[in-house]
């Protein structure tokens, strides 16, 4: 046992073990150690499916704001192309052009957001195969 006056004289201190690690060391079999071991594997996976599905249904949600978003977007650069093809201006070209670069990049994240998404459901798929499997 180490004192408090050799821990201060900068003796050996060994760090404390976690709960979980005291109780792992301490199981006397294989059986346990395997059942303890698939708990903990089950408590993580379980763990894991529910920052995933938070995350789905936040990024669902955000899909939807751009759809909404996209759609007013692409009504406004068409309007403004329009616009820019009538009057022959400038001024109206640049827009046209400003509001057609906005649709795209909103068009871009959607694709992201797209793709992010179907990662997710996959790794949602792969999680359920491992609780199951």
């Amino acid at each position: 046992m180490l004192t408090p006056w050799l821990a201060l004289m900068g003796g050996l201190v060994s760090r404390p073990m976690h709960r979980s690690q005291r109780e792992f060391r301490g199981l006397k079999n294989s059986v346990q150690a395997r059942l303890y071991t698939s708990l903990m594997a089950s408590w993580l996976i379980t763990r894991q499916l529910r920052k995933v599905s938070t995350r789905l249904t936040s990024l669902r949600e955000e899909l939807r704001v751009i759809d909404e978003q996209a759609m007013y977007l692409g009504d406004d650069a068409a309007d403004a192309e329009l616009r820019a093809i009538v009057s022959e201006s400038g001024r109206d070209a640049y827009h046209a052009r400003e509001a057609g670069g906005h649709a795209a990049a909103m068009a871009s994240h959607r694709a992201k957001v797209v793709a992010e998404i179907g990662r997710l459901e996959r790794r949602q798929d792969e999680l359920l195969d491992q609780m199951n499997g």
